[in-house]
């Protein structure tokens, strides 16, 4: 006896797209880099012989602050660079966004004045400050952009979708008669 059936087959597409959405959405190396750079190094951490942890700084260059700038600036970046705020919209008229390009705006002005406002208790070196704050303006702006016409949210659920199929075949008996 032979039936035709409909198989349903869901299928999710390459793992490929998975790490690339990964490394879109991985913001520990950017603000990594940031951290470094404000602070001129970065800490490492080993056991030594004994067993104890220890914890050294390794320079890599001058500062540009000191750890309590360091705190306060990196606690204002990872409020903006984060994949829950790269989920948002900024839907834009004739490939410009008013909200977006406001937005950039008050986060230089903020991020600038606040570096001045605090020169000396941060120990900021202000020798490159232009460049700088447009540095990590453009840092920002790179990660916001995905929320211009919310094509992050449509690029994530392209790379989650699922695709279904449907082919007609063969009816076989549970126990392999037909």
């Amino acid at each position: 006896m032979t039936e035709k059936t409909n198989q349903i087959e869901a299928v999710m597409q390459p793992s490929k797209d998975f790490n690339v959405m990964q490394i879109r959405l991985d913001t520990e190396q950017v603000l990594d880099r940031i951290s470094k750079t404000l602070i001129g190094g970065y800490f490492y951490t080993y056991q030594d012989e004994n067993g104890a942890i220890c914890k050294e700084f390794i320079k890599t260059g001058n500062s540009i602050v000191n750890f309590i700038g360091h705190a306060e600036l990196m606690n204002t970046l990872e409020l903006h660079i984060n994949t829950q705020v790269a989920q948002g919209n900024f839907p834009t008229k004739n490939k410009h966004s008013e909200r977006f390009e406001t937005m950039l705006y008050k986060f230089q002005e903020a991020f600038g004045s606040s570096l001045i406002a605090n020169k000396y208790e941060w120990e900021y070196d202000t020798h490159n400050h232009q460049l700088f704050v447009a540095s990590i303006r453009d840092a920002v702006e790179m990660f916001l952009s995905r929320c211009l016409d919310n094509l992050e949210r449509t690029s994530y659920g392209e790379t989650t979708k699922s695709i279904e199929s449907t082919t007609i075949g063969q009816n076989k008996a549970f126990f392999g008669k037909t």
